[in-house]
């Protein structure tokens, strides 16, 4: 009798485990069967544990939901990719199984406001794309303690020409972030059009950062302290966004910048001593546009930069 009874016992968790992955999204659990080589309804358990990466063909997703439970099971997951895929109905809670995940793709998902707990769990996630999701949280910025958890994290992507703000603190728990885009967005040091102003101090927690990409984005004007605290910081990509002057204090803090590209930027006003700083002694190179700058600040910065001066 107790056979009988272990027997049923065993039997009921297959089934549980078949419903398990039959009842995910249609393209997951196309995905899963397909790595897998077997039918839903064989793969148990362990099976999942065999799954390293999932690639979500763009627009394969259409139905707008990821359910909660799409990834259970796949704890050694360690890339995931959903970019181009429609999850604007995103529910909470649907990556908290994913404890081994290091690269997350979620570009052009078109992701409604985001919870803030979203990506909580995630605790070794070093890659992160949000990139071109932000037309819908014009109104609903990302919130503060968005990425607090990800202490790990070393690359994340926020390139969208839609993103017009960010809270002061959500970058402060990244200390091992190393690359950080954000082209495109429509942000400001200073209250411009009645919009509301980035803090000077978003990236000061950000010591461990190599590269800085805020090109096209509509910076217009550096404050005094903005890259204070960067000062492993080897790229600055701060082409066609909007600058009209630098100050000598500008770069004074980014002891081992290698890049700084200034293309595409109309300055009025440059300081005399903005590249004279023995910090730029470590620059390869210094770029800026032909037909940008007045004919005097091209000779001051070649002055003062020679050969490491580039005007394209």
């Amino acid at each position: 009798m107790k056979i009988f009874f272990f027997l049923v016992i065993l039997l009921a968790l297959a089934t549980v485990q078949a419903h398990d992955v039959c009842l995910r999204s249609d393209a997951i659990r196309k995905e899963i069967e397909s790595q897998l080589q077997k039918n839903c309804n064989e793969i148990t358990s362990e099976d999942l544990l065999n799954i390293k990466a999932i690639e979500i063909e763009s627009e394969a997703i259409k139905n707008g939901t990821t359910l909660v439970g799409d990834f259970d099971g796949l704890s050694n997951l360690i890339s995931l990719e959903l970019g181009g895929n429609q999850l604007h109905h995103i529910q909470d809670g649907v990556f908290d199984s994913l404890d081994s995940l290091k690269r997350l793709g979620l570009a052009g998902c078109r992701l409604p406001p985001l919870p803030e707990k979203l990506f909580s769990k995630l605790e070794n996630l070093e890659s992160l794309s949000l990139s071109w999701n932000g037309y819908y949280w014009i109104d609903h910025p990302l919130p503060e303690g968005i990425f607090g958890e990800l202490r790990s994290l070393k690359e994340l992507y926020l390139n969208d020409e839609w993103i017009n703000f960010y809270p002061e603190k959500i970058f402060q728990n990244l200390g091992s972030l190393e690359i950080l885009e954000m082209q495109y967005n429509r942000i400001s040091f200073i209250d411009v059009d009645q919009k509301k102003a980035v803090s000077a101090k978003i990236f000061w927690s950000l010591n461990k950062l190599k590269h800085l990409d805020l090109s096209y984005s509509t910076t217009r004007l550096l404050p005094k302290d903005v890259f204070k605290d960067l000062s492993s910081l080897e790229v600055l990509d701060l082409e066609g966004a909007r600058l009209t002057q630098l100050t000598n204090s500008s770069f004074k803090n980014l002891r081992n910048l290698e890049l700084l590209n200034l293309r595409f930027n109309r300055f009025q006003s440059i300081g005399d001593k903005v590249f004279t700083s023995s910090v730029f002694s470590n620059y390869s190179q210094v770029n800026f546009s032909r037909g940008y700058i007045s004919e005097e600040n091209v000779n001051m910065l070649r002055s003062q930069l020679n050969t490491r001066f580039r005007l394209f």
